[in-house]
């Protein structure tokens, strides 16, 4: 019976020291708001030195990527898993072309300028997602049009060289704008 009771003290003591949360209590930001919900889209994780962590596929084997494993590709750089992976790609970049130019758009190296199907401008209510990539079209046609394409269409009718060319450019880095001067200013009048 003692042991009984030192058994259920030991057990009251560990229930009274574990805190009770309201399910209904919402947890709140800095300035007592309620705090957004985290996704995986909205936040990319940082690396111990605070930059966003480097995430990739490689376009030869579907692996994710590593860095140091780069080739100069466009006017950016294709990351591949392995060495051998840069090495097929290298050899024949063609037959991999669609995946390394969504790895571009993916890694944030280009930017859509173009509805990939009309070559029009963009309606950024009209988009999609293509393998974790938001592509824009210029209306519910062109959109609808790959919308229910398969995966394998929807990649080649999008990020095929082609159309890549016509519709995504380098993603430039932004420079800050220096403020115009009028010409009196310039001419020294």
């Amino acid at each position: 019976m003692k042991s009984q009771m030192s058994w259920l003290a030991m057990l009251l003591a560990a229930l009274v020291s574990v805190p009770f949360v309201n399910a209904n209590d919402e947890k709140k930001d800095a300035d007592g708001e309620p705090a957004k919900a985290e996704t995986k889209e909205s936040k990319p994780k940082k690396s111990e030195k605070g930059e966003a962590e480097f995430k990739a596929t490689c376009p030869v084997s579907g692996s994710d990527a590593k860095k140091e494993n780069a080739s100069k590709y466009r006017e950016g750089e294709a990351y591949f898993c392995c060495e051998k992976c840069k090495a097929a790609f290298d050899a024949e970049p063609a037959n991999y072309s669609a995946k390394a130019n969504l790895q571009l758009v993916q890694t944030k190296q280009f930017r859509q300028t173009k509805c990939p199907v009309s070559g029009s401008k963009v309606n950024k209510e009209q988009t999609i997602k293509v393998s974790g990539v938001k592509v824009g079209f210029c209306c519910d046609k062109c959109k609808g049009s790959l919308e229910t394409a398969s995966k394998d269409d929807q990649l080649t009718k999008i990020f095929g060289d082609a159309v890549f060319t016509k519709s995504f450019a380098v993603k430039k880095a932004d420079t800050e704008k220096k403020p115009k001067q009028d010409s009196e200013s310039e001419s020294g009048k």
